[in-house]
């Protein structure tokens, strides 16, 4: 008898990536950032990166989700509240939820 069932929705039957980005498009515009592809792709690489550090064991999570937007809105000159920006982008990820091609069928 199976107990449990454990369904992998990130890029399996979710389009996390998509999710992804335009949470962080409405996140930036809310703080009256253009969320243009650079700033965008330097976002991810800035996760990325914290992400692969959280692995090695040199980051906390909650470090890496709040460092991630402390480092950006530090490059791009603003001071910003990252646990703020964290809430709403969780918020907006929360809103948004697309199928891979042909995974709803």
């Amino acid at each position: 008898m199976v107990e449990f069932l454990f369904l992998d929705l990130d890029d399996t039957i979710l389009d996390f990536h998509k999710a992804e980005h335009i949470a962080l498009e409405k996140c930036l515009r809310f703080y009256g950032i253009d969320p243009t592809e650079a700033v965008c792709s330097r976002y991810s690489a800035i996760n990325r990166a914290h992400w692969e550090r959280l692995e090695r064991g040199e980051l906390t999570r909650e470090q890496v989700l709040l460092r991630r937007y402390e480092l950006l809105f530090q490059e791009l000159g603003m001071d910003c509240d990252p646990a703020a920006v964290c809430d709403l982008y969780e918020e907006n990820l929360a809103c948004g939820h697309w199928f891979i091609p042909g995974a709803e069928e």
